[in-house]
């Protein structure tokens, strides 16, 4: 059986859609399993994909964005423009 590859925005709503159902009430786990991934690939896109905020979209005060990570890319100045 293939793996299913999903893209950055499929990731990002399937994010946002498991914080509306905590949100109504349900647990994070059971959410999750709703949306039918495994909770290790949820905390892993959570982290992966939310460019040093916290879930709910507040900054985070202990973690940094990894220098290789694509909200580094995202945020770098374009080094070939100059001013």
């Amino acid at each position: 059986m293939t793996r299913k590859r999903y893209k950055s925005d499929e990731i990002v709503g399937n994010l946002r859609l498991a914080d509306v159902l905590h949100g109504h009430g349900m647990a994070m786990g059971e959410g999750i399993r709703q949306l039918g991934i495994n909770e290790v690939t949820f905390y892993r896109w959570r982290t992966n994909h939310t460019c040093g905020l916290s879930f709910r979209g507040r900054p985070q005060t202990t973690a940094l964005p990894i220098s290789g990570s694509s909200c580094m890319k995202a945020t770098r100045p374009d080094s070939s423009v100059r001013i």
